[in-house]
């Protein structure tokens, strides 16, 4: 909390206890601690390590992959329900006026996700054998690891599972029903996409936005990309704001925590 240098330079740091300072106190003025430092800047981290300690341990999303390292990856759940086909049309080069492209093309339309004997093979979807294996394992397995030196296509891999997975939307990710029973025009699932770096989720969506015109949002101000400028949450929300689009539902959950927090 202090950062009197003069006192730094002596060994004396001043620290306050954010939580549970009465519990604290019990302890005891013989009591010893180690304090554990980082190069990185704390408060950037604060709140998703806060997030993470207060993580309910049968919630934690993949513990069977993540915490306790099954080996065993099962299927994602949206294939368990029934057979689903993927349209592999995307990810197939096109060739306009060569009608053994239009016919191959047609041949993978309709295509049952779970068998690969069926699937298109690596050269027509234009892939090297590693990358085949990857995709394959990207689109049947729930939880998936793509890993490799620079220039081996992992970007450009990420591209075509998203690629895929936004044109056979409908097969996944079906509407929802409103109150009224009629089809919801919002999304149910989401694609959530982190980055490292502002750098490379810009380049990410950047590669989105060549293929789809689905609504990407942009969470943060760093960006540099003058393409996704339209994408950034701040303006995207000072524009729903402008022209009154703020659905009724979020302006009640907004009052609600106002009150909520005094």
């Amino acid at each position: 909390v202090n950062r009197n240098a003069k006192d730094l330079a002596k060994g004396i740091v001043e620290v306050q206890v954010e939580e549970d300072p009465e519990e604290f106190a019990l302890l005891g003025p013989d009591i010893s601690f180690t304090m554990a430092e980082t190069t990185a800047y704390f408060e950037s981290f604060r709140h998703v390590l806060t997030a993470m300690a207060n993580i309910i341990p049968e919630d934690f999303p993949f513990q069977r992959y993540i915490v306790r390292c099954n080996k065993t990856i099962a299927v994602p759940r949206y294939l368990q329900r029934q057979q689903i086909k993927f349209d592999f049309r995307p990810l197939i080069p096109k060739d306009e006026g060569n009608d053994a492209n239009r016919v191959l093309r047609l041949r993978y339309r309709d295509v049952p996700v779970l068998d690969t004997d069926q699937w298109p093979s690596a050269n027509t979807l234009n892939l090297d054998d590693s990358q085949y294996q990857a995709l394959v394992h990207c689109l049947t397995k729930e939880f998936a690891l793509v890993q490799g030196p620079p220039g081996t296509g992992k970007t450009f891999l990420g591209l075509k599972v998203v690629e895929l997975l936004l044109h056979n939307w409908d097969k996944w990710n079906p509407p929802r029903v409103d109150v009224n029973g009629d089809d919801d025009d919002n999304p149910q699932e989401p694609i959530l996409v982190v980055c490292y770096t502002n750098h490379a989720l810009d380049q990410f969506l950047e590669g989105i936005k060549k293929f789809s015109d689905k609504q990407i949002i942009r969470v943060g101000s760093r960006s540099q990309s003058e393409v996704l400028k339209d994408c950034s949450l701040n303006n995207i929300r000072s524009d729903m704001q402008r022209n009154r689009k703020v659905p009724i539902a979020l302006h009640s959950a907004t009052r609600r925590l106002q009150g909520e927090m005094g």
